[in-house]
């Protein structure tokens, strides 16, 4: 019956009467003297020549093949007996051999017929040798139902083909070993020397399958142990992989053995429909450099069908000291920093005590620098104590001197089948090393926070000098008009984000929503690359649209919103630049730092007889003004003695208030003309008035 998808075949049939008995049939061994014709109806409904009538059940579509029509056919059995044909023969199937024939017991050692397989030295890049295998990771979604689909007919269409939330951890693909289409397809091996009954398409878990003929699964989970075909101890199991597929592609593999792995997992369907993302995940040493790196790429599928890539870089030392500070001289540093912090944060203590004993902590807590000096002891203590820990574990890294994951790299079959404690090994020491490096750049970003911390703290500090304190001056300045101005931002950029998202969301990732949208207009803003949104943003909407939202957007947004904030801080700065001018008298910083630096002299040479330092002098002014209550108090008492006086009588019994008392002083008293025109206009006004009412 094999033959029959091989040779052409003549016509549908129901019966045997519906072939064309005059077909020639090459095959017959009296077609040659006689010119044999015939044909008989095949079990698939086609017509065929006799000769392929051999198993009267297998091959005729009645189950007999005919004898009027094809006499002679049939009657094979559906198994033959070959040992009449192995009667006559007499081979050993088995001989005796020993390695010793050719080299003498005790002369020499005995050779290694195969070499051991062994993990090869392999670079990434020129000085970046590779840490292990390179680990691939597979994620796969189940299907289901689209419950978002309202319409019943698009429902039906759609049943079952929406990838759901939950991971799909049941084993799938085929192994393509024993795959006749695979380019490493091997019709010598048998799947049940490498696959169980449940490791084969067909087996179900109710005990009832069929596993006769059918491929072995291709891909297992990785909580699924191939050595017992049971799911592993609970210690070699990592959680974060649980239902994930993960492949490995060996250091002791050549480029043969690497193109093989290549082969299964693309012949076997290792990438399916179901597949949402996959990620290459791999370490490396320079040992110049004393430096680990790991490196992993990640491909995700997104709902649209679009492939995003993406890559982690991080690079970690872990011998801190050694390796980065042989000296010592960095450890020293760190350690006087650590003091200074300490002193810092006991002085400012210190002050929140002294603030607390005299019943002013209400001002203290009113001024905003105390609370950028607390934020900034809160960052380096958190960086020191983030550098220490990264210090304790750099001491407990482990590692192997190889990591060989898979059970063997030269199987015929199975190829990615995996030694699970060396798996869990190396995952483990992937786990460290990208723990370690996330430490480090933890330890950097509150550095790096800490160094601007550094610097508001420096610009508060200076806010004493005119000059000095032009930025915070300025920012505080403008701070109410500010206020008001990101309102209106606000407002206005909210609203064109809802149209983006409404007009380009639907084609645009970039505008998918509003938060993107926001994000992507404030990049358009300050960068004006067209690349970032132009062609995009012209392909997802009609191109009156397109061009009336862009160049509404650029209109107010770049010439008139931001120009308006460009004015605002310009206007505050002029302001306060010239009242520092007023108040510095003209001076420039390097003069006072020159009357600094004189007064300073004059104060360690000149005899105190003679010259009075500003210290001395606020020592006694603030002797004699002991006991005295404070500027704010005396004014306070004045005005409540003067508080029953509301008015000035003036002669004429003409009362001024404080309201006529504001008005006298903001503006000049009319003139006697002005008055008397004034005095006409009213009584113009009064005339008109009461001829009106008559």
């Amino acid at each position: 019956s094999l033959l029959l998808s091989f040779v052409p075949q003549y016509g549908t049939c129901q019966e045997h009467a519906d072939c064309d008995q005059r077909q020639v049939d090459f095959f017959k061994r009296s077609y040659l003297s006689e010119g044999f014709q015939g044909q008989f109806c095949a079990t698939g409904g086609m017509c065929d020549i006799c000769s392929f009538c051999q198993q009267d059940s297998a091959d005729a579509v009645d189950g007999t093949c005919p004898q009027d029509e094809c006499p002679g056919s049939g009657g094979y059995p559906l198994c033959v007996d070959a040992e009449p044909l192995l009667e006559d023969v007499s081979c050993q199937d088995t001989h005796d051999f020993s390695i010793y024939k050719f080299h003498p017991e005790g002369t020499e050692e005995i050779p290694d017929l195969v070499p051991e397989e062994g993990e090869k030295v392999r670079y990434l890049t020129p000085k970046n040798r590779l840490v292990g295998p390179i680990a691939v990771t597979m994620l796969r979604r189940q299907r289901g139902d689209c419950g978002s689909v309202l319409n019943p007919y698009v429902r039906s269409f759609s049943e079952g083909e929406c990838l759901l939330g939950g991971l799909d951890g049941d084993p799938y693909g085929w192994d393509p070993a024993f795959a006749g289409t695979s380019s490493i397809y091997n019709g010598k091996l048998l799947p049940e020397r490498f696959y169980r009954e449940i490791e084969r398409v067909g087996y179900f878990s109710n005990g009832t399958h069929n596993v006769s003929g059918s491929a072995p699964f291709g891909f297992f989970p990785h909580q699924y142990d191939a050595a017992t075909g049971e799911r592993k101890e609970e210690r070699l199991i990592s959680e974060a992989d649980v239902d994930l597929f993960k492949l490995y592609f060996d250091g002791r593999c050549t480029r043969s053995h690497a193109e093989r792995l290549l082969s299964y997992m693309r012949e076997g369907g290792g990438v399916t429909q179901e597949t949402t993302q996959v990620k290459f995940e791999m370490a490396t040493y320079n040992a110049e450099l004393d430096v680990f790196m790991y490196l992993a790429y990640t491909f995700d599928w997104s709902d649209g069908g679009g492939v995003k890539w993406d890559y982690e870089a991080r690079f970690v030392y872990v011998d801190l000291y050694q390796r980065m500070d042989p000296g010592g001289v960095r450890f020293a540093l760190e350690l006087a920093v650590c003091v200074l912090l300490g002193l810092n944060i006991l002085d400012e203590l210190h002050d929140m005590y002294r603030a607390h004993k005299k019943y002013v902590f209400h001002e203290y807590l009113s001024q905003t620098g105390n609370y950028w000096d607390c934020l900034h002891f809160g960052v380096m203590a958190a960086g020191w104590y983030q550098w220490y820990m990264f210090w304790v574990h750099c001491n407990e890294f482990t590692m192997q001197p190889s990591y060989p994951v898979l059970s063997s790299v030269s199987s015929e079959a199975r190829v990615f089948r995996t030694d699970a404690g060396q798996e869990h090994a190396y995952l483990a020491f992937l786990r460290d090393l990208r723990g370690l490096s996330i430490e480090f750049a933890s330890y950097n970003a509150l550095c790096g926070v800490s160094v601007l911390l550094f610097c508001a703290r420096f610009l508060k500090a200076v806010d004493f000098q005119p000059r000095l304190g032009l930025v915070t001056r300025t920012i505080s300045k403008a701070a109410g008009d500010l206020a008001t101005f990101l309102i209106i931002v606000g407002i206005v950029m909210t609203g064109y984000a809802s149209v983006g998202c409404l007009l380009f969301g639907h084609q645009f990732e970039a505008m998918s929503d509003v938060p993107q949208a926001l994000v992507t207009l404030v990049w358009i803003l300050l960068t004006m690359d067209p690349a970032l949104f132009h062609e995009q943003m012209e392909h997802a909407a009609p191109p009156w649209a397109f061009h009336l939202y862009l160049w509404t957007f650029f209109v107010l947004g770049y010439f008139l919103l931001l120009n308006i904030f460009l004015s605002i801080m310009v206007d505050a700065y002029f302001e306060v630049k010239g009242q520092a001018d007023a108040r510095a008298g003209g001076k420039s910083i390097p003069e006072e730092v020159r009357d600094l630096l004189s007064h300073e002299y004059r104060r360690l040479t000149a005899r105190p007889s003679r010259f009075a330092s500003d210290e001395k002098v606020a020592k006694v002014l603030g002797k004699h003004k002991a006991g005295m209550p404070s500027m704010s108090r005396v004014r306070e008492a004045v005005l409540k003695t003067i508080e029953h006086r509301e008015a000035v009588l003036l002669p004429g019994g003409i009362d001024v208030d404080r309201k006529w008392m504001w008005r006298l002083t903001q503006q000049f008293p009319d003139t006697r003309e002005e008055v008397a025109a004034k005095q006409a206009e009213r009584e113009a006004e009064a005339e008109a008035e009461a001829e009106r009412k008559r």
